[in-house]
């Protein structure tokens, strides 16, 4: 990192020609193009999409939020949308803020500790920032005031939507740790598409939670405890 000007040492995001330019001179390895032919053919196959035919438009994303028994935690996702890789396009997953967020809790008055993964269409979770808007509501001191309101505007928020989108398609899923003893552990849900699934660890069992969005309602939000934090060797983890 030394070798990369300090200026550039604090770029959030580079891609193509740019991101290579920044990763040379820091001794990021080089490796051969030819291992990701697959990828090259999901970007041709993109390339040939009707734009107007749902089917093509499937999109799908695993995340994972895990909060372990010293209330540290933390967030990841991965993007799944294959009718979206257009070349060069950068999705949700890889924008801080948006796919994904932590926050570690404490101060006075305490703060919980709060993990958010989202999943849905990727530029709308980008446009409104989707995970660390909803890890704000809930790292508030007094995020139990309103939350149901909160989580359902969040995954309604009309600002998602745009280039002739009809409705949002927004998901989270998020964890909560309350900073007490011994922690204890929220589950959020809220999403505006027709389901949204979750599997569960909690140190103890797992299990799955199947949230629907009840007809004629245009999001869902499910709330749940999931206790006290489980061992440090099984951490409380929904993907």
């Amino acid at each position: 990192m030394r070798q990369i000007p300090r200026r550039q040492r604090s770029y959030v995001l580079a891609v193509i020609d740019g991101a290579r330019r920044l990763a040379l001179p820091a001794g990021v390895p080089r490796h051969s193009t030819a291992r990701f032919h697959r990828h090259r053919e999901i970007c041709a196959a993109a390339a040939t999409i009707d734009d107007d035919d749902p089917n093509d438009m499937n999109h799908d994303t695993v995340g994972c939020v895990v909060i372990d028994a010293t209330g540290t935690v933390a967030a990841g996702v991965s993007s799944g949308g294959i009718s979206l890789k257009w070349p060069g396009r950068v999705g949700e997953a890889a924008i801080s803020g948006a796919g994904v967020w932590a926050v570690q809790g404490g101060g006075e008055p305490a703060s919980p500790s709060v993990g958010v993964s989202c999943s849905g269409t990727g530029e709308q979770i980008m446009r409104v920032l989707l995970a660390q808007r909803a890890a704000g509501v809930l790292s508030a001191p007094d995020h139990e005031e309103d939350l149901d309101r909160n989580l359902r505007q969040l995954v309604r928020d009309p600002a998602a939507v745009a280039f002739g989108s009809d409705e949002p398609a927004l998901g989270l899923v998020a964890l909560v740790e309350n900073a007490g003893i011994p922690i204890m552990i929220e589950m959020h849900i809220a999403h505006s598409t027709p389901s949204m699934g979750v599997a569960v660890w909690d140190g103890r069992k797992s299990h799955f939670v199947l949230s629907r969005r009840r007809p004629g309602a245009h999001c869902a939000v499910q709330s749940m405890s999931l206790g006290a934090a489980a061992p440090p060797s099984q951490p409380s983890t929904p993907t």
